[in-house]
């Protein structure tokens, strides 16, 4: 539709720049509590946007502000119809990169969760809808590395990026 989204670390938020340069805010919160820092994102062809908010942008003054988390770091799904929010995953140390395969049955989610001590891999689900399910490990174990962004070709090749942090 020619709008930009934007994941906000510091404004903690996620936005949608209207052709005439306004700024919509899609969400900002949920369940009452703020966001931690929304940090990637993707549009189905349903006109539904998914987002993960892992926090990056409250653990210090780098990428946003220090603040506490409030909410679990989740990936959230919202609805084109109602803007409502719903979690769409919840068992991710650091859920960051997001994209859906060609035909979107699979949507890939990278966790970063190793700067926290945990996992540093990617994960595919099945797609039905508004809902994931049969997670499993799609690239395992980028130790001591991390991917973080990704996107799926048209071919459905999985394209990601890859880094080492401090090392």
């Amino acid at each position: 539709q020619g709008r930009l989204l934007s994941c906000e670390h510091d404004a903690r938020r996620v936005t949608r720049t209207e052709l005439d340069g306004s700024l919509t805010v899609l969400i900002d919160r949920f369940d009452g509590k703020p966001l931690n820092a929304p940090n990637d994102i993707v549009v189905k062809s349903d006109g539904s946007v998914w987002f993960t908010d892992p926090g990056y942008g409250i653990d210090g003054p780098y990428e946003g502000h220090a603040a506490d988390a409030e909410l679990p770091r989740n990936v959230y799904r919202l609805d084109p119809a109602t803007g409502r929010a719903a979690v769409v995953a919840d068992d991710f140390v650091r859920p960051n990169g997001i994209g859906f395969s060609p035909d979107e049955r699979r949507l890939y989610i990278v966790d970063t969760g190793i700067s926290h001590g945990g996992p540093s891999h990617i994960r595919v689900f099945d797609v039905d809808g508004a809902r994931l399910s049969n997670g499993r490990v799609f690239a395992e174990d980028f130790a001591p590395g991390m991917s973080d962004g990704l996107r799926c070709d048209a071919d459905g090749n999985v394209w990601c990026s890859m880094g080492w942090g401090d090392r």
